[in-house]
């Protein structure tokens, strides 16, 4: 391994195989879970027709966040290669996090994120910054996630009634806390915000006067490209 180039490293057929499996794991999950929903939605008496409703308009409404993190991930092809790029970005999905632990690989050992510039031991190094830095979410969800819904309960007061919309605050808390930065740095990033709030909005109007489903299905996707272009072109 010490006569291996840091691309030889990150590019071996060791690490896609490595990463083949991970992501087959992901996919499995997801296949299950989605099993599951529809089986607990079934048994919760939702009509079949607003289940598939429910997986087009979720589907959908990934295609943004999902082109984004396809964008940003040819940053973290340069710099780590293929298999890590990939493998990382199917579990975390934190472009923004992954080049953040290859610039604090690099800085520790005095150079620039460039991969020319990457040795094997920055590339190690790189690897276990990801790697240790989001063991913590890993751990907790695999340790308490079965516990949230007691929580909820308790916090609820054994209300039932309650429980939507301390579940619905406390999303538009989780959304407001990502976007709080976003909002006060007052620059382009301000505007994709606004940009896509007022576009989602708008959106949301038009589907309850027209009632087309599509808009219903397609509405964050679109409003996610406009504030995206606005911000571009501002």
């Amino acid at each position: 391994m010490e006569n291996l180039t840091t691309e030889q490293i990150s590019e071996s057929p060791i690490l896609w195989a490595i990463t083949f499996i991970a992501v087959a794991w992901v996919m499995l999950q997801s296949i299950v879970f989605l099993i599951k929903s529809f089986k607990a939605g079934r048994e919760m008496g939702i009509p079949e027709e607003k289940l598939r409703i429910a997986f087009k308009t979720g589907t959908l409404s990934a295609i943004g966040p999902s082109i984004v993190i396809v964008t940003g991930m040819i940053s973290l092809l340069i710099t780590v290669g293929g298999p890590t790029a990939l493998m990382r970005l199917a579990y975390i999905g934190n472009i923004i996090y992954e080049l953040l632990s290859v610039g604090f690989a690099t800085e520790a050992h005095g150079v620039e994120s460039i991969k020319s510039e990457i040795t094997p031991k920055i590339f190690a190094t790189a690897l276990w910054c990801m790697a240790l830095g989001s063991f913590g979410w890993v751990l907790f969800s695999t340790l308490f996630t079965h516990k949230l819904e007691i929580l909820r309960t308790k916090m609820a007061g054994g209300k039932k009634a309650l429980i939507p919309v301390i579940s619905s605050a406390a999303m538009l808390g989780a959304y407001g806390y990502f976007n709080a930065g976003y909002v006060s740095s007052l620059n382009h990033n301000t505007v994709a915000i606004f940009s896509g709030f007022i576009s989602m909005f708008i959106i949301i109007k038009i589907y309850r006067k027209t009632n087309k489903k599509w808009l219903n299905e397609w509405g964050l996707s679109i409003a996610m490209f406009i504030g995206m272009i606005i911000a571009s072109l501002v």
